[in-house]
């Protein structure tokens, strides 16, 4: 490696610092960068250039400016040509813009395409050097062109590029902003970039490489959490050297392309006096010595002193006599000799047959080193042919608990040395020691553009992700959604912000899932762990404000709608009140309404509560129609807080909402309140059409027993009569679709006094009077439509028919327990009259099931009925089984029951009284 010759070498140096367009600020610090750094190039000590090879171009007033700086000193250079630049850059289609001090960043080609500068560069004699650095945003998107490798160039000029060598040296990536921080002398990376050539570099050769310059600049700007440069070379790029360093430690040359080096000359070292003779001594006697020093501190420093100055096989002899287990300080001291030294080491261990495995042990030490010296390792180790050692240097260089500083490090040198292949598998296990490691080292990745591989480590990390202030967390959410973009996804947010969880008042966990899940699900999963980490009003409020100050206008709903879910109604209208302070009044409405759909029923009074404080009652108003859209058991909840509170009006608001959804959510409503003494929150008089009022009877007939049904119907006759009117006379309109229905509501009116006991009487024939009453109809209706039609007039009627035969035709005969119930209904409702009737229509069938339904009628305690039965089943039964009955039963034959005088029919208030009470005992 020799210093590109000044005298035939050229540099120019290109700057903006001052814009006419107010959308680019002044970067002062510019003008500082090119006069220090023409300075120190033209400087003996670093370089030397004449001045009239060192071409300052500052504000250029037009890209030929640029353009002829460039083209003439390409022309003129017979060694190596230097560009640089500093100033706006502007992303454009994948490539990069660099800006003049008259560029409007609405008109591209006021500024200078870098395409253009490349080309120029290239134009340079086949046998020159080329090296490009720019110092400014997006600079990596040079990258993407010629000089970048995968070019969409011409293939002469990819082979000229690959003959002349070239190196480009950029201060960020291509999607990065550069630094230029307010009140410091130079921008973020140049200054960096002066301070080495002005200082030099520690521990370096007598040349600085250009390479080193990126590993510096690399490490020094990582320390100081700025962006990261990025580099790309090109063949003989590598040993570009154009500043001798001024710090003069010289150190051994590193190892070729292909086979290590021959072995540098010693090092000079101070050695003991005590030790001299010994380490010329063989390798039996120096372990000899060791062992029998008393001294064991004397005895260490001979080892590290035989390990840095003996040949290296001798040292792998040494280290096969001694017994010191896994680790060696020996090897320690070979690693730093350089990558020879280490190859010869391993290959005189493998000849040894490695007994003790002490290759394990040097692979070791050479990890214990900065990661230049283990990628040196690597290179050289592949070189030689031992792939297997190269793979295990990088497997333990990156195991334990490395610093993210040494993984970026790491991954840094394999970049530089042209180890993409080991640097995308080392990427592709990139992990930490801790969650906090984790975002940091993703942080890096995401600088210098491997983003793909920061988003599996934020995923993987997301409760400490999500722990970070709200700004940074933004930053992050930004970056996958712009991914996404890039991929043709979108962000999922834009149009439908996710809704709040539909029910509960959590969110779950996303923190655990988030690395398992799908690239464009990851910003989704941890916004979902976010919100539960921020957990107070004023903390959502700022995550929130920190997406709307981003642009992230959808993700801000987003956390809105998923504190809706986790907030109390308290926290939530606390919330609510903070938009509203802030001017969000969109916000305001989209949270009250999620959370309203995500809390328990009665909380939406309390978001209904909150409307009315803001002096929105229309808002009020649709969210309470809107809670009618929800469960039947969320909307009784509701009904009956608003009831305990004393809120009729909002009660009946509701109702009236309710009674437009579908019939089966008024039936759930009016079952679980009948019979509770709260019939009235379930009002029917708001139905609206009759229609609703028809479809509400068809479901509780399904669903409801007849108790529940005529406890509806007497609700609405006590509620209102002049609507129970209404509802009877679209009843009569569908012609005995609802007799029972329509007997029990006339009863209701006749009972109520409603139009006088004579009004608008319903007529029935004889085979509506038989349905009602008859087998096919469900049992308590029947008891129910017997009491309503015979109060109606029709009891001489319901007993003549109960009188027929209760069997035969296509249904076979009624069986014993069913008839037994039907009696016992019949009897508990003070129907006795018609429960004779019915014992007196199986008289005929006394010689077959006479006996079992006799039984059956003591055993149900009914004894009046059982002895009316014994009398008139004797002379079917016969004296014989008669006898036998009655032996079995335990008694006499009982007196004849006395006659029963014409019914006075109960009233439906008393049937509904009676019909949870045994039937009586006789």
């Amino acid at each position: 490696m020799e210093l590109a010759d000044p005298t035939r070498s050229y540099a120019v140096l290109i700057g903006s610092s001052r814009f006419t367009d107010p959308a680019l600020d002044d970067l002062p610090a510019v003008a500082n960068n090119l006069s220090r750094l023409a300075e120190l190039l033209q400087d003996p000590t670093v370089w030397g250039l004449p001045a009239d090879r060192c071409v300052v171009v500052a504000e250029p007033a037009s890209p030929a400016a640029v353009l002829d700086a460039v083209h003439d000193a390409a022309r003129r250079t017979q060694d190596t040509l230097l560009v640089y630049y500093a100033g706006h850059g502007i992303g454009d289609s994948g490539g990069l813009l660099l800006t003049l001090p008259s560029t409007d960043p609405e008109r591209p080609y006021t500024s200078v395409d870098f395409d253009a500068v490349r080309r120029e560069v290239l134009t340079a004699r086949r046998d020159a050097n080329r090296i490009v650095v720019l110092d400014c945003c997006y600079s990596g998107g040079a990258l993407t062109g010629g000089m970048g490798g995968g070019m969409s160039a011409p293939v002469e000029m990819a082979e000229q590029t690959r003959i002349a060598g070239s190196y480009l040296l950029t201060a960020s990536a291509a999607t990065r902003r550069a630094l230029a921080p307010p009140g410091e002398t130079y921008t973020a990376f140049t200054g960096e970039l002066i301070r080495l050539l002005d200082q030099g570099l520690p521990g370096g050769d007598t040349l600085i490489e250009v390479t080193r310059v990126y590993e510096r600049l690399h490490g020094e700007l990582l320390a100081k959490g700025r962006p990261l440069p990025q580099q790309r070379l090109s063949n003989t790029g590598r040993t570009l050297a154009i500043a001798r360093n001024r710090y003069g430690a010289p150190r051994a040359a590193p190892p070729s392309e292909t086979l290590p080096s021959p072995a540098p000359a010693r090092p000079t070292v101070q050695v003991p006096d005590e030790l001299k003779a010994v380490l010329r001594a063989k390798p039996r006697v120096i372990a000899e010595a060791f062992v029998e020093l008393p001294d064991r501190d004397l005895a260490m420093r001979l080892l590290q002193l035989a390990g840095l100055l003996r040949p290296p096989q001798e040292v792998a002899a040494l280290a096969e006599r001694l017994d010191l287990g896994a680790w060696h300080p020996i090897f320690y001291q070979v690693a730093t000799r350089g990558s020879w030294a280490i190859v010869e080491c391993l290959e005189a261990l493998y000849a040894l047959d490695d007994a003790k495995g002490l290759s394990e042990a040097l692979v070791m030490a050479v990890c214990t080193h900065p990661p230049q010296i283990a990628v040196d390792a690597v290179r050289a180790l592949n070189a030689t042919g031992y792939p297997a050692e190269a793979d295990r240097v990088l497997s333990v260089a990156t195991s334990g608990r490395r610093s993210t500083e040494y993984f970026l490090d790491l991954l840094g040198a394999l970049w530089s040395a042209e180890l993409d292949q080991e640097a995308e598998a080392l990427l592709s296990k990139a992990t930490a020691s801790s969650d906090e490691e984790a975002v940091r080292l993703a942080d890096a990745l995401l600088t210098i553009g491997r983003e793909e591989t920061a988003f599996e480590l934020y995923a993987g990390a997301a409760k400490a992700v999500v722990r970070r202030p709200p700004a940074e967390l933004a930053r992050v959410l930004r970056a996958l959604d712009e991914a996404r973009e890039r991929a043709g996804g979108g962000t999922g947010h834009a149009a439908t912000p996710a809704p709040a969880p539909a029910t509960g008042t959590g969110t779950g966990t996303a923190a655990g899932s988030a690395a398992d899940a799908e690239p464009e699900d990851r910003a989704d999963l941890l916004l979902r762990a976010a919100v539960e980490a921020a957990a107070t009003p004023a903390a959502t409020a700022e995550l929130a404000g920190a997406l709307w100050a981003a642009g992230m206008d959808d993700r801000a709903l987003h956390v809105l709608g998923r504190a809706a879910g986790s907030l109390t109604a308290e926290q939530t209208v606390e919330l609510a009140d903070q938009l509203l302070d802030g001017g969000r009044d969109q916000a305001v409405r989209y949270l009250l309404d999620a959370a309203a759909a995500a809390a328990p029923g009665p909380a939406t009074a309390v978001f209904v509560d909150a409307y009315r404080d803001m002096g929105r009652p229309v808002d009020a108003n649709r969210l309470l129609a809107a809670a009618a859209e929800r469960s039947p058991e969320s909307i009784g909840d509701l009904l009956v807080h608003l009831d305990r509170h004393g809120r009729e009006r909002d009660r009946a608001r509701l109702m009236e909402a309710v009674y437009r959804r579908p019939a089966e959510v008024g039936q759930a409503l009016i079952t679980r309140f009948l019979g509770t003494g709260q019939e009235h929150l379930v009002d029917s008089s708001g139905m609206d059409p009759e229609t609703k009022f028809i479809e509400i009877l068809l479901a509780l007939r399904v669903a409801a027993n007849a108790a529940e049904l005529v406890t509806f119907l007497a609700r609405l006759v006590g509620s209102d009569p002049e609507v129970g009117l209404r509802r009877l006379a679209s009843l009569r309109l569908l012609k005995g679709r609802f007799a029972v229905e329509t007997a029990v509501l006339r009863t209701l009116l006749v009972a109520a006094d409603v139009g006088g006991p004579d009004a608008d009487v319903w007529p029935l024939s004889t085979r509506q009077v038989r349905s009602l009453v008859g087998r096919n109809t469900p049992l308590d209706l029947r008891v129910y439509g017997t009491a309503a039609l015979s109060r109606l007039g029709h009891g001489p009627a319901i007993r003549g028919i109960l009188a027929e035969p209760a069997h035969g035709g296509d249904s076979g005969d009624l069986p014993a327990e069913e008839l037994v119930d039907w009696i016992a209904a019949l009897r508990r409702n003070g129907l006795t009259g018609c429960a004779r009737a019915l014992i007196r229509s199986v008289r005929d069938e006394a010689r077959y099931r006479g006996d079992n339904v006799v039984a059956r009628l003591y055993a149900s305690g009914l004894r009046t009925e059982a002895a009316f039965a014994l009398h008139e089943f004797a002379d079917g039964l016969g004296p014989q089984r008669l006898a036998t009955l009655l032996n079995k039963l335990g008694i006499g034959m009982p007196p004849v029951p006395p006659a029963v005088p014409p019914e006075d029919v109960p009233s439906l208030t008393d049937l509904l009284a009676r019909s949870a009470a045994p039937a009586p005992d006789a």
